[in-house]
Protein backbone atom coordinates (compact mmCIF):
# COMPACT_ATOMS: atom_id res chain seq x y z
CA UNK A 1 0.00 0.00 0.00
CA UNK A 2 3.21 2.44 -0.48
CA UNK A 3 2.29 5.16 -2.79
CA UNK A 4 3.03 8.54 -3.71
CA UNK A 5 -0.47 11.01 -4.36
CA UNK A 6 -0.50 13.65 -7.07
CA UNK A 7 -3.60 15.83 -6.38
CA UNK A 8 -5.18 18.64 -8.40
CA UNK A 9 -5.76 22.01 -6.52
CA UNK A 10 -9.41 21.15 -6.83
CA UNK A 11 -9.02 17.54 -6.22
CA UNK A 12 -7.00 18.42 -2.89
CA UNK A 13 -9.32 20.81 -1.86
CA UNK A 14 -12.24 18.54 -2.46
CA UNK A 15 -10.50 15.75 -0.06
CA UNK A 16 -9.79 18.27 2.73
CA UNK A 17 -13.33 19.60 2.54
CA UNK A 18 -15.17 16.18 2.41
CA UNK A 19 -13.13 12.91 2.87
CA UNK A 20 -13.36 11.77 6.98
CA UNK A 21 -11.02 9.44 7.31
CA UNK A 22 -7.91 9.85 9.72
CA UNK A 23 -6.94 6.48 9.65
CA UNK A 24 -4.10 4.39 7.10
CA UNK A 25 -7.08 3.67 5.27
CA UNK A 26 -7.57 7.24 3.62
CA UNK A 27 -4.87 5.15 1.36
CA UNK A 28 -7.88 3.98 0.19
CA UNK A 29 -10.21 6.62 0.30
CA UNK A 30 -8.64 9.78 -1.61
CA UNK A 31 -9.01 7.65 -4.82
CA UNK A 32 -12.21 6.22 -4.88
CA UNK A 33 -13.33 9.73 -3.67
CA UNK A 34 -12.01 11.17 -6.66
CA UNK A 35 -13.13 8.76 -9.05
CA UNK A 36 -16.72 9.12 -7.29
CA UNK A 37 -16.42 13.07 -8.04
CA UNK A 38 -14.94 12.82 -11.80
CA UNK A 39 -11.62 13.38 -10.67
CA UNK A 40 -8.90 11.88 -13.23
CA UNK A 41 -7.79 9.30 -11.41
CA UNK A 42 -4.54 7.13 -12.98
CA UNK A 43 -1.62 5.16 -11.84
CA UNK A 44 2.01 4.77 -12.93
CA UNK A 45 4.25 1.22 -11.56
CA UNK A 46 7.29 2.58 -10.29
CA UNK A 47 10.44 0.22 -9.52
CA UNK A 48 13.01 0.38 -7.41
CA UNK A 49 11.34 1.69 -3.92
CA UNK A 50 12.58 0.48 -0.80
CA UNK A 51 10.98 0.94 1.87
CA UNK A 52 11.44 -0.68 5.19
CA UNK A 53 9.91 0.12 8.56
CA UNK A 54 12.18 -2.01 10.85
CA UNK A 55 15.22 -1.54 11.62
CA UNK A 56 15.91 -5.35 12.23
CA UNK A 57 14.21 -6.35 8.86
CA UNK A 58 15.67 -10.21 6.95
CA UNK A 59 17.35 -10.29 10.30
CA UNK A 60 17.49 -12.76 12.77
CA UNK A 61 15.86 -10.34 15.34
CA UNK A 62 13.16 -9.86 12.97
CA UNK A 63 10.72 -12.32 14.10
CA UNK A 64 7.23 -10.75 13.43
CA UNK A 65 6.19 -12.70 10.79
CA UNK A 66 6.33 -15.58 14.38
CA UNK A 67 4.21 -13.29 15.79
CA UNK A 68 0.44 -14.17 16.02
CA UNK A 69 -0.61 -10.73 17.11
CA UNK A 70 1.42 -9.06 14.55
CA UNK A 71 -0.50 -10.99 11.82
CA UNK A 72 -3.46 -9.72 13.75
CA UNK A 73 -2.57 -6.50 13.35
CA UNK A 74 -2.22 -6.55 9.73
CA UNK A 75 -5.06 -8.07 9.54
CA UNK A 76 -6.78 -5.36 11.20
CA UNK A 77 -4.94 -3.11 9.40
CA UNK A 78 -6.85 -4.40 5.79
CA UNK A 79 -10.17 -4.78 7.58
CA UNK A 80 -9.66 -1.08 8.02
CA UNK A 81 -9.08 -0.43 4.27
CA UNK A 82 -12.45 -2.48 3.49
CA UNK A 83 -14.43 -0.72 5.68
CA UNK A 84 -13.59 2.35 4.17
CA UNK A 85 -13.90 0.73 0.29
CA UNK A 86 -17.41 -0.45 1.58
CA UNK A 87 -18.63 3.18 1.36
CA UNK A 88 -17.87 2.96 -2.55
CA UNK A 89 -19.77 0.33 -3.33
CA UNK A 90 -23.08 0.99 -4.93
CA UNK A 91 -26.10 -0.96 -3.41
CA UNK A 92 -26.51 -3.44 -5.48
CA UNK A 93 -30.68 -3.58 -4.62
Amino acid sequence: MFAVRVLSRAAAEAVVARCQEDTIANDVEWPLFAHENGFKVGYIAAEGLDYRTNPDFDKPSDTRDLDPVAWIERAEIGLTHLTVMRRFIADPE
